[in-house]
């Protein structure tokens, strides 16, 4: 039962009573005096965690006091972050038990006690992060032996879901995949109850097609048919991001962008359909994040130069300057770009295929909104002899140490690859625990340790093999200065190629704190 004006006003009263209280009675002279707070609450935990539509959140309370029980009265509320307009009641009772029904997210739940005599309340409260079967796990965008773009889930448990987008959209999306991206608090219409809301998605994209999928319940939220508005998008496509203020899609057209989160900053909620895009065009799945200043830089592989995206949606081009490497114009072919967070930093990487040479280059920059950003000191052309030069895959490891990994077909089967961006060494990486005689074809870091969350923070180096059968396994590694301690932390299989994989959680801040943290925009 939702509150009214009324109750809403006598909740905030109620903490008003409790400050002024604690004024009145600091004076303990020699006269007699009401001990008032005289209350104590125990066996609520910290925080729960709960599946919606299957668990019951049960606390059994304690309490010690020195009234007469039957003049207390106790009173539950749930709400959503700091919504205080959303406060429900779910409970008049000392004990709660309460079956779980809200959406994924974290919510706050409060008990009330109050002497009916003096008024006197006291106040008690958890968090209550709620998820659903699919809100917390790893999710795999593969290529079906067709051609086809499909989606695959572990749960954090080790449950495995297959072919997911079949049972969602009744067929695999059209055309190869590309990327696979967190959408966390993306705003769209519930089709339900036809109100706007917002939700975590997963915003995938292929060679030739675009969907969202909400990841509550894994139904659709927008395909290529009702993610825009009219007819402005025949653009490739590029991929999905989320940013500071806007959510974003790439496409060849330009960067579509749309308010972010459940209002923050006082915006208001989006139906989740893109318009029109920027006035530059220009795009690709290629993407990185500088925490610095919340923006992000791309490739767009059309006109052949890097463009800048704000925090806010604006998207400009760099200037080209002096000096023989530029950021527009560029005649090569861009085959990796990724982002080193190593020891504060923000450095990006780019690798560059020449056509008719062996040799490829990898340039250094730096993140800007205007001058040239590739620093030009630390742009190099690799030597001849060095394997980089025919890698299949290259990965940045984001966080533990500042090199970059690369899978290269030799004599024997794949081999794994590093190269340091300090001393420019490169060596070979030992795996162990890998299915014995599968080749290497898949290697990314993936991480997460977003604020509120650090529980289930890691960082992982993620090894994809097959046996060449249509088949996978994914070996996720913890690491040590950037390379693979032991054996596999987690190890799975399916069917079908690997081509990205993303952690999702339901647990999300809107906070700046989450812009600082290790929110896994990576490769």
């Amino acid at each position: 039962m939702c509150m009214d004006m009324e109750n809403k006003l006598k909740y905030i009263l109620d903490i008003l009573f409790i400050l002024l209280v604690v004024g009145c009675f600091d004076d303990e002279g020699n006269y007699s005096y009401i001990k008032i707070s005289d209350i104590e609450l125990s066996g609520i935990e910290k925080d729960y965690r709960k599946y919606s539509m299957q668990d019951s959140l049960i606390i059994p309370v304690t309490v010690k006091t020195e009234y007469d029980k039957s003049d207390l009265r106790y009173v539950w509320f749930i709400y959503k972050g700091s919504d205080m307009e959303s406060v429900d009641t779910i409970r008049r009772g000392r004990d709660l038990v309460y079956p779980v029904v809200e959406d994924e997210g974290e919510y706050t739940v409060v008990l009330k006690v109050q002497n009916t005599v003096n008024q006197y309340a006291e106040y008690a409260s958890t968090n209550l992060i709620v998820e659903t079967a699919f809100s917390r796990g790893f999710y795999i965008l593969k290529a079906t032996e067709s051609g086809g773009t499909e989606l695959d889930f572990r749960s954090e448990d080790g449950k495995m879901g297959y072919n997911l987008l079949e049972k969602v959209l009744e067929n695999p999306l059209t055309g190869f995949p590309k990327v696979l991206a967190q959408m966390m608090n993306y705003p769209y219409v519930d089709k339900m109850t036809n109100r706007k809301v917002v939700g975590h998605a997963l915003g995938i994209t292929t060679e030739d097609d675009v969907c969202l999928i909400g990841v509550k319940d894994m139904s659709l939220i927008h395909d290529r048919r009702t993610l825009f508005f009219g007819d402005n998008n025949t653009g490739k496509p590029g991929r999905f991001f989320r940013g500071m203020m806007k959510e974003h899609y790439l496409s060849g057209d330009g960067c579509y962008s749309i308010g972010a989160g459940d209002g923050m900053f006082g915006q208001q909620l989006s139906t989740g359909r893109f318009a029109y895009p920027s006035s530059i065009s220009g795009g690709s799945k290629w993407l990185v994040y500088d925490r610095a200043s919340w923006g992000f830089m791309y490739w767009d592989e059309e006109a052949k130069r890097f463009l800048h995206v704000s925090y806010n949606g604006e998207v400009t081009a760099f200037e080209n300057g002096d000096g023989y490497y530029k950021p527009n114009d560029i005649r090569d072919e861009l085959l990796y770009m990724g982002v080193s967070h190593y020891a504060g930093a923000n450095d990006v990487y780019a690798v560059f295929q020449a056509p008719r040479v062996t040799e490829r280059k990898l340039y250094k920059m730096k993140i800007t909104s205007g001058s040239n950003p590739i620093d030009q000191e630390g742009t190099k052309v690799m030597d001849v002899a060095m394997k980089f030069n025919y890698a299949s895959h290259y990965a940045i490891c984001s966080y533990s140490s500042p090199i970059i990994y690369y899978i290269v077909e030799e004599e024997g089967g794949s081999k794994l690859y590093s190269y340091s961006f300090v001393s420019n060494k490169e060596v070979l990486v030992a795996l162990q625990g890998l299915p014995e005689g599968e080749s290497i074809n898949f290697v990314s870091n993936r991480f997460w340790g977003a604020f509120g969350d650090t529980k289930y923070k890691f960082d992982y180096l993620v090894i994809g093999t097959t046996a060449g059968q249509g088949d996978y396994t994914l070996s996720m590694y913890e690491m040590v200065g950037g390379l693979p301690n032991g054996e596999p932390v987690i190890q799975f299989s399916g069917m079908g190629e690997v081509v990205d994989i993303q952690y999702m959680s339901p647990v999300f801040n809107e906070t700046w704190e989450w812009q600082l943290g290790d929110y896994g925009l990576s490769y």
